[in-house]
């Protein structure tokens, strides 16, 4: 039981790093799956300021 808690930390550690390592580098993109390429793309957003 003390392992799994240890090994399940540790994994919870490792993902806050990924996430925040992800983040830093703009990964904060909204993506889509395209069925054709079988892969993501990233969504090109617009900007429409009126004005």
């Amino acid at each position: 039981m003390k392992r799994s808690l240890v090994v399940s930390g540790g994994l919870l550690i490792l993902g806050a790093i990924l996430l925040g390592w992800g983040w830093q580098h703009r990964g904060d993109k909204p993506v889509v799956w395209n069925h054709q390429d079988r892969r993501f793309e990233v969504i090109q957003q617009k900007n429409n300021a009126s004005g």
